[in-house]
């Protein structure tokens, strides 16, 4: 079928947001606790392929992780029509062609409380919200006509992939659309039967798309994907279109669902969220970029079965045990969820194996182990969580245990290439064919980022590991642990004074490889830097911040490698390799703010002038929060310094919730 729909007479139309290319980079995004999302530009336009109204994994509860996360609704495209005159609200990409241009009539746009439009058509306004209850996997959306001067014709027409949200639908490729219709709901199904769609629709009258068997349109366009080198053509499969006559005051509410569910009443789970968002800020005050870093904190916790995680990032990431473990302070100590810290280091412990936690877990629920420091970092956040809360009794009965073994493991060796030098007690971490850093693009067989040996962060990280056991085991009257831990901890200690802190540099060499000192200039070694248990003098960290400042920082975070270096790469565009080839390459990373900003406290003292410091520095990414909703994956190095990767990343967030919480008056620290 055409792109170009049949009409009586088009209708021009003139608002705020009538430039089309201002509006495409503006995303928004809600979620539901599970995994699920809702997510697109602020006109409607989807420039991805993972923009959807309903995207969620129908197995989600069953203590699996999200990883079988479908689109189940890509769009609404909504018209009105008054006095036979057909105005088109939607707004679509084709591969030449943009159709239609609703956003034309978009006179308002908003993501508090939620996603919500207002489009202006002469005297008519209607209204769009969309809505994503806590803990269930549907979304509603909500339309009202605030002014009318007369009736009005809606007119929805949903517009359906139904596949993994990591792929794209062809026509071609879905050989019978199965269509239910029944008294005011519909399941529609293009794939298998996890990918079945529920449309519930109240009273609205069912039209037929193009003849009983529905339409398909042609060529959507996604250049977000374009730019990341994949495929970015789909076509949608639109069942029927919805019909309701209103007039000023009326509404109409359609729920989209993974299964045969209830109708939902749309004011009470719009109370209900209000409820829980009420709640989540009582320790956030009216600071508002407080409010909006607790809020933004809360979109990557997640439920499952057997415990509670955190989703790395979206759209497209899982829960990994890295991120998890770098975000948890700042998601859930910073602003008093520590219970929730407590069920996410449950959930997480529960599946050590040879003394690490899971890299990631894959799709049937297994999970990898290819992490050098995931283990280390839930170290760090057990400090965390025991410092704001002295609990002993989730230490002492529930982690305490594996958390000695893992140490033990990574002194005799974990079996995964991450073990302890006898030599002199630091830890080795991979070969030159495997990643097991933070830094661990690898396309095909090339291992973009080399770091086997002896990295600087991860001896950092195991020095503070075996400090944070020593600690335990002496609060819990392991003395013998306690002394074995603090001689191993030493050995570590003195080895890295050693080896790692260039005074010709004036900065730490990033890896001590087999064969020698790494010297390229990264933000690794802010990390050693903004530990709990320091491991370089004041002078030493001085100047590492200041070489830091001179030519990694950025107004979003920190570069991967400084300009200055051949392998530089300034821009994250293009296809796999290209973008891979950029991913820690002089990309800029805003969670690495939150070790440069603790290290620069750590050279500078807390005076009231490295306070405003940290918050001048903190003010770019709180406008980029403002603006977009969230803080993104990752920045081009090189100006404009564009946003890249995943629209929203939970330890982008946690780092600069940290930091910021630090800098506010004393009644909301320790939160």
């Amino acid at each position: 079928m055409s792109a170009e729909p049949q009409g009586i007479r088009k209708a021009r139309a003139h608002a705020p947001f009538a430039s089309l290319e201002a509006t495409l980079r503006r995303e928004w995004l809600v979620t539901n606790g599970l995994g699920g999302f809702a997510s697109s530009t602020i006109t409607g336009c989807n420039t991805r392929r993972y923009h959807g109204l309903l995207v969620a994994d129908p197995r989600a509860g069953t203590g699996l992780p999200p990883v079988g996360r479908r689109n189940l609704l890509s769009k609404l495209d909504e018209t009105i029509t008054r006095d036979g005159v057909i105005h088109e609200l939607g707004t679509n990409l084709y591969q030449d062609v943009v159709h239609p241009r609703g956003h034309a009539y978009l006179a308002e746009f908003t993501t508090d409380p939620w996603p919500t439009w207002v489009f202006q058509v002469g005297v008519i306004r209607l209204s769009k919200e969309v809505l994503m209850p806590h803990g269930r996997n549907l979304t509603l959306i909500r339309y009202r006509v605030p002014d009318a001067d007369g009736p009005v014709q809606l007119e929805l027409s949903p517009l359906i992939s139904g596949r993994d949200f990591h792929h794209t639908t062809s026509a071609g490729h879905v050989t019978d659309a199965a269509v239910e219709i029944m008294a005011g709901r519909a399941s529609v199904q293009l794939f298998d039967e996890p990918s079945t769609l529920w449309l519930l629709y109240g009273s609205a009258e069912v039209v037929p798309a193009a003849g009983d068997g529905g339409c398909w349109y042609y060529n959507f366009s996604y250049p977000r994907e374009a730019e990341r080198g994949l495929g970015h053509a789909e076509d949608l499969y639109c069942p029927f279109r919805l019909r309701r006559r209103m007039a000023a005051g009326d509404e109409a509410v359609v729920m989209a669902a993974c299964g045969p569910e209830e109708p939902l009443d749309f004011t009470a789970a719009a109370d209900e969220q209000l409820r829980r968002r009420e709640c989540l800020l009582k320790q956030a005050g009216h600071d508002a970029a407080t409010r909006r870093l607790f809020l933004a904190a809360d979109q990557f916790i997640i439920d499952r079965r057997d415990g509670k995680s955190v989703i790395a990032g979206y759209p497209w990431f899982n829960d990994w045990g890295r991120d998890t473990m770098i975000a948890l302070p700042g998601l859930t100590v910073a602003n008093g969820r520590t219970d929730v810290c407590a069920d996410v280091l449950r959930t997480w412990f529960s599946h050590v194996r040879d003394g690490l936690i899971p890299n990631v877990f894959g799709d049937d629920g297994s999970a990898a182990y290819n992490t050098a420091d995931a283990t280390l970092w839930a170290f760090i956040a057990i400090r965390a969580y025991f410092d704001a809360t002295g609990d002993r009794q989730l230490v002492g009965d529930e982690l305490y245990e594996r958390m000695v073994g893992c140490l033990d493991a990574h002194i005799a060796g974990t079996g995964h290439d991450v073990g302890m030098d006898p030599d002199d007690a630091l830890l080795v971490a991979g070969t030159p064919r495997t990643q097991l850093t933070w830094m661990d693009a690898k396309v095909a067989d090339w291992t973009v980022t080399p770091r086997h040996g002896k990295p600087v962060e991860i001896n950092a990280l195991w020095y503070n590991a075996l400090r944070i056991g020593r600690f335990f085991a002496r609060l819990l009257s392991d003395g013998e642990t306690a002394e074995r831990l603090g001689e191993v901890a030493g050995r570590a200690l003195a080895s890295f004074r050693r080896s790692f802190y260039s005074p010709e540099l004036g900065y730490c060499y990033d890896v001590i490889t087999p064969e020698g000192p790494d010297a390229s200039l990264r933000p690794n070694q802010l990390i050693a830097c903004s530990l709990p248990y320091n491991l370089l003098d004041r002078p030493q960290i001085q100047s590492i911040v200041a070489v830091s400042e001179q030519s990694l920082l950025t107004e979003y975070g920190m570069r991967t490698l400084s300009p200055l270096d051949s392998q530089y790469r300034g821009r994250y565009e293009g296809d796999v390799w290209e973008r891979d080839g950029a991913y820690h390459q002089g990309t800029v990373w805003p969670w690495l703010i939150g070790p440069y900003l603790k290290a620069y406290r750590r050279a500078h003292g807390n005076s009231p002038a490295a306070g405003e410091y940290i918050r001048e520095r903190l003010r770019p990414l709180l406008d980029h929060l403002a603006e977009h909703g969230s803080i993104p994956e990752i920045f081009d190095g090189d100006e404009p310094r564009l946003p890249r990767g995943c629209i929203a990343q939970a330890w982008s967030i946690a780092q600069v919730l940290e930091c910021w919480i630090q800098t506010q008056p004393t009644d909301q620290e320790g939160h």
